[in-house]
């Protein structure tokens, strides 16, 4: 995370800078056509999606990040990715 820090402007897995609704990107994300239609198709608010059993993408507004930016700044455990689906509409693919 410090080389990312390093090439961007804004804050990165900074808890207290979140301020906004927040988009996560899993980097071992498999890119197929399925998840080419995700992409391309807005996310509402809230949506969570998962490839076999871990976080793909999520889309999540400014109050779960709040409620959750301690844990969203450290590698997504099980136990957050459970906290997450409650909260969020869930799909997985």
């Amino acid at each position: 995370m410090p080389t990312l820090k390093k090439r961007v402007s804004c804050p990165v897995n900074e808890p207290n800078s979140v301020d906004d609704d927040v988009l996560l990107i899993n980097g071992t994300l498999i890119i197929n056509e399925e998840t080419k239609r995700l992409i391309k198709k807005k996310l509402g608010r809230n949506v969570l999606i998962t490839q076999q059993g871990r976080m793909a993408l999520a889309h999540i507004d400014e109050e779960v990040a709040r409620k959750h930016r301690e844990e969203l700044c450290k590698p997504l455990s099980h136990h957050i990715l459970e906290k997450l689906v409650k909260e969020c509409n869930s799909r997985s693919f």
